[in-house]
């Protein structure tokens, strides 16, 4: 502020003077062109070359002229000793007899030749004007300080329009002056100030036409400089559209009628009344009024503010409501004209209110308090911005007794920006891949909360310190600008953000030139120890490095400069303050290419989740920019091979440097049981050579603890991880594991589905016997029961159902041909004979019926198929066989009672069964009239697919 008052004070003072002009009327006695050319030596040595040449072009053409001439002359002297003998010929036209030349003779020819002789024009380059030619030559010849100060002094003022067009002509592209001219510009050639003319060149135009000498006077052949010493016009704006250009424009409806009240701070409350018709019915309107009285009076704008905050008149979430205050706060406001009547004679009527100790507390207090209530909910960027922008305003112009206290309150604005950033950016990551147009809104939401925190540091040089001066302010900075070229990048949808947005943005950009150097004199005092610090902690693959390994420096000796690099090891790291780059090994972030979010085996672990990702190297190797599974640091690698055609994706513990390669789940399907195939992921630790099995997602919450199950690729045991007692996992093809299945736990399910552990790991050897001293767990995953096997006594016991085991014997004189169905005995009753058939129960699993006959004679084979395309495979039903009543009892009504009826009437079979002494479909009848099929509720879906 104290520089905007000394720069109205100049431009007053410069107003009321004469000064030589550099832009309009370039050739006049008083341009400033004209009088330096005048005592520059170099200038004057280069219009004497100039004249000198152009001096003896003339006589070049002079004597031209005349040469001609008399050659002109000699021809017709010979041309008259000669009589004419041309030979005529004649030709008939109609009625009409015409004569024509048919052969010249030898004076005709002379004659011609003769009047044939012609000579082009003489035009100087230079104009005569002394002035003008001053003019010319210091427009060629200008130094580089003043030719760079004029072009933007042009291009300020043709700001409305960069590239004005024009008719005139370039001087250095017409003749003669391009080929005399030319050697001595030493200007740039792609300079948009150029030296013109509105008039075109007599060489260029059609009056430099060859004149033949027999006609013409030798003046007529010499002519001076036809061109206008003139410069590319200029195209000012009026002052009523700069003023509209300065002043923002109110695009909402609901405040669009009040625009008047913006552009002025005279006192406007009986109009904006008037126009309390144009209030809509969505807001109040004490709220309408309000608005539109907020900038009557520029000495009472701060203490509407302050009243704006203490009685909530208006709603700070608005954009347009932010406008207006950043718009009022911002401007400087009328000059104090009498300034020695004020202490603060720098500081404008308008903000004189921020030089009171007082008023400043009590703004602090309510800002704190609008702080304290929009911190946790991060949808309220617009109060964040405005609580920025007020801060550093009052930083910028408090006293000093206040500076530490709004220094605090904008640490406190940038703390809770950078938490707003990573809730929404949790959000993000949670968020399925498909929902781009919520995932554009909420990145564009983080660009404007960082482009706020960028704001912060938009105070003067000498109260910077307090904002920038330690790692942590540095790190900070590094944040906010690297997250907006982030997500400026990774946003896949251009997003049209107001114009009050992008002007946020532009003056973000000068905020971080601004303050280049000071942050490069930071860097250097701390040895670039903050460089590493957020390096650690925006690329994960450096979350552990010492702050030693990275070696910095500065690119380059310009202090207005950004860029930094870093060499880690074999890893060059480059980051650029300024427009947010952090290139990895020259590469900047991006998503994942489709062609690995595409494959089977990323979205198996993966899904959707969106991964931002750098290139590590030219092989197409994409490592993640952050960690995952909180303090673990951990960070993912992928590859695509092209030649075998299957994605590599690589876990790289960074605090223990282990390494985890993800197996296709493929790879397992004919040696382990399908719930370890299906239900888990499985990660391959190439230092261990262990195989742990995880959870599928890898954003589960527990994915690198749980590992149920490690598989040891040194002795190929799989053992159990989570339970207090190990258990090993016996092989598929093991003789043990078939033997056991084949005889009893195929009639329950298919052998993906079983899979058996064993507890006794002493006892465990490369081939698995059953002379093993050792309990054995049986698991139908697909059923969800179980059986445990003592291989002492030989026994198979369940587990669901208590004192039952497995009978050596499946036959029970019924059901005769089903393939299905395990039939268990009571342990209890073992020993006594006449009531060990008293407590039977057969497990018959559910799934689709077909049968078979084998042969005329034998009995029909039915077997129950369990394809992943039949519903209810986890269904299965409970028989319990009734010795007294010889009959089959389901324990499940009706459903039990269907599915029993129908295992009945496919079993039929002309004879009756041993068990039931009657047909199976005499006993399907039966159950099918009997209570137990028939039920007052509606059939579930398991009991009609039964029915059909």
């Amino acid at each position: 502020m104290i520089r905007a008052h000394e720069l109205y004070n100049f431009f007053k003072e410069y107003s009321q003077k004469q000064y030589p002009d550099l832009i309009r009327s370039i050739d006049s006695s008083n341009a400033f062109g004209v009088h330096f050319a005048s005592q520059s030596e170099t200038m004057n040595e280069s219009l004497s070359q100039i004249r000198a040449q152009a001096d003896r072009d003339k006589q070049t053409k002079i004597k031209e002229v005349n040469d001609e001439k008399e050659r002109y002359a000699q021809l017709m002297e010979e041309a008259n000793k000669l009589n004419c003998e041309c030979v005529f010929g004649t030709y008939r036209r109609g009625r009409y007899v015409r004569t024509y030349v048919k052969e010249k003779c030898v004076r005709c020819k002379t004659i011609e030749k003769a009047k044939n002789i012609k000579v082009d024009i003489y035009e100087c380059p230079i104009p005569t004007r002394q002035e003008s030619a001053l003019a010319v030559i210091f427009e060629l010849q200008m130094p580089i300080e003043i030719r760079c100060y004029r072009e933007i002094l042009w291009q300020f003022i043709n700001r409305p329009n960069p590239q004005p067009y024009n008719s005139k002509y370039e001087w250095l592209s017409v003749r003669p002056h391009s080929n005399k001219l030319r050697s001595f510009y030493t200007g740039p050639y792609n300079s948009k100030l150029k030296l013109v003319s509105s008039p075109e060149s007599l060489t260029q135009s059609h009056y430099s036409t060859p004149r033949p000498v027999s006609s013409t006077s030798l003046e007529q052949y010499l002519y001076e400089n036809s061109l206008q010493v003139e410069i590319s016009p200029t195209n000012p704006t009026t002052l009523q559209n700069e003023c509209r250009t300065l002043t923002p424009q109110l695009t909402d409806p609901d405040y669009k009628h009040l625009q008047f009240s913006i552009d002025t701070t005279e006192f406007v409350q009986n109009q904006v009344i008037s126009k309390v018709t144009y209030c809509p019915s969505r807001i109040k309107s004490t709220h309408f009024v309000e608005f539109g009285s907020f900038r009557s009076g520029h000495r009472l704008q701060w203490w509407n503010l302050l009243s704006i905050l203490e009685c909530e008149a208006l709603s700070l979430n608005e954009e347009s409501v932010v406008l207006l205050i950043v718009h009022s706060i911002l401007q400087n406001g009328p000059m104090i004209q009498n300034e020695n009547e004020v202490v603060g004679s720098w500081c404008p009527e308008a903000h004189q209110p921020l030089l009171e100790d007082y008023f400043v507390d009590e703004l602090i207090m309510r800002l704190e308090r609008c702080l304290t209530g929009c911190k946790r909910n991060w949808q309220n960027e617009c109060i964040l911005i405005i609580i920025i922008i007020i801060t550093i305003r009052i930083l910028n112009i408090c006293n000093n007794t206040k500076i530490n206290q709004v220094t605090e309150l904008a640490m406190k604005c940038r703390r809770i920006g950078e938490k707003w950033i990573e809730l929404i950016s949790n959000t993000i990551q949670n968020l399925p891949s498909n929902d781009l147009d919520q995932i554009n809104q909420l990145r564009d939401k983080i660009v404007i909360i960082s482009t706020s925190c960028l704001l912060i540091f938009s105070v003067n040089t000498d109260r910077l310190h307090g904002l920038l001066s330690s790692n942590e302010h540095v790190i900070s900075l590094l944040k906010a600008v690297t997250t907006i070229h982030d997500n400026m990048i990774l946003n896949k949808k251009q997003v049209d953000r107001s114009d009050f947005m992008k002007s946020l943005i532009r003056w973000s950009n000068r905020v971080l030139v601004m303050i280049q150097p000071t942050l490069t004199e930071c860097l250097q005092q701390t040895a670039y120890q903050s460089l590493n610090e957020f390096t650690a902690i925006y690329c994960g693959r450096f979350r552990n490095v010492t702050m030693s390994e990275g070696k910095w420096q500065k690119r380059t000796t310009d202090v207005y400069d950004g860029w930094y690099d870093g060499q880690y090891g074999s890893h060059a790291v480059a980051i650029d303050c300024l427009r947010g780059y952090f290139l990895f090994n020259g590469n900047t972030i991006m998503f994942l290419p489709e062609k690995i979010t595409s494959n089977s085996l990323f979205r198996r672990i993966f899904d959707n989740h969106i991964l931002e990702v750098y290139s590590t190297d030219s092989d197409q190797r994409y490592i993640t920019k952050h960690t995952y599974h909180d303090d673990e640091n951990v960070v993912y690698e992928f590859h695509f091979n092209q030649n075998i055609s299957t994605l590599v994706v690589l876990e790289i513990h960074t605090k223990t440097n282990e390494i985890f390669e993800l197996i296709p789940h493929e790879c397992f399907e004919r040696e382990l049981a399908d719930i370890f195939v299906s239900n888990y992921s499985h990660w391959l630790n190439r230092r261990s050579q262990e195989i742990e099995f995880r959870s599928i997602k890898f954003n589960h919450p527990n994915f690198l603890k749980d590992k149920p199950y490690i598989l040891n690729l040194k002795n190929g045991f799989i053992k159990t991880n989570n339970v207090e007692k190990t258990e090993i996992l016996i092989c598929r093809s093991s003789i043990f594991f078939q033997n056991l299945f084949q005889k009893y736990f195929i009639r329950l399910d298919d052998e993906p589905y079983v899979y058996m552990l064993c507890d006794n790991i002493s006892q465990i050897t490369e081939k698995i016997s059953s002379k093993i001293n050792a309990t054995v767990f049986i698991y139908l995953s697909r059923l969800g029961i179980a059986f445990k096997y003592d291989t002492q006594s030989q026994r198979i016991a369940s587990r669901e159902y208590a004192d039952f085991f497995i009978d050596e014997n499946q036959w029970f004189g019924t059901l005769t041909g089903l393939k299905r169905g395990l039939l268990l005995s009571s342990i209890s009753k073992t020993h006594q004979k006449e009531q060990y058939y008293s407590s039977r129960k057969l497990i018959v699993p559910f799934g689709k019926i077909s049968i078979e006959r084998v042969s005329k004679n034998d009995h029909q084979t039915v077997t129950i198929e369990r394809t992943l395309s039949i519903p209810f495979l986890y269904q299965y039903f409970v028989f319990t066989l009734n010795d007294r009543l010889r009959i089959l009892q389901s324990t499940d009504s009706p459903t039990g009672w269907l599915y029993l009826a129908l295992l009945h009437a496919v079993t039929s079979h002309s004879l009756q069964d041993f068990y039931t002494g009657m047909t199976g479909m005499e006993r399907a009848f039966q159950l099918l009239n009997s209570a137990g099929c028939w039920t007052d509720q509606p059939f579930d879906d398991l009991s009609i697919n039964i029915h059909f």
